[in-house]
């Protein structure tokens, strides 16, 4: 081999070595490209995962509120009905049955004309 092809031929193989080189910068261009759109993939899919997620967790609160507000009203309710039971025995057994039958005498008598009629 002479000078001149041995030269020609290292610029044949320092251009094939450019060209691999070049080759392999633009495969790995692609590779990166293609890994950072599937991260936009991942990340999005995890957006729509978590959205679908606080939204469980918000019907499932406001299920669980909803829930112990009925509760909390029905214990009010049932808090005010004893109430009012209690109040009722109260004012039922205020008084004897005597001092309840003096009143209605003397309420009677009144009401007959005898403005000053004796308690019995």
């Amino acid at each position: 081999m002479s000078k001149t092809e041995s030269k020609d031929q290292s610029a044949v193989s320092a251009q094939e070595a450019m060209s691999q080189v070049l080759g392999a910068e633009e495969s790995a261009k692609e590779a990166i490209h293609a890994c950072e759109q599937e991260a936009l993939k991942i990340l999005q899919e995890a957006k729509h995962r978590a959205e679908h997620i606080s939204k469980q967790a918000d019907n499932r609160i406001s299920h669980i509120h909803l829930r112990f507000k009925q509760c909390i009203s029905r214990q009010v309710q049932e808090l005010r009905r004893e109430y009012n039971e209690q109040q009722k025995h109260i004012h039922t057994h205020h008084y004897k049955d005597s001092e309840i039958a003096e009143v209605v005498d003397r309420v009677a008598a009144i009401l007959a004309g005898a403005g000053d009629a004796e308690p019995r």
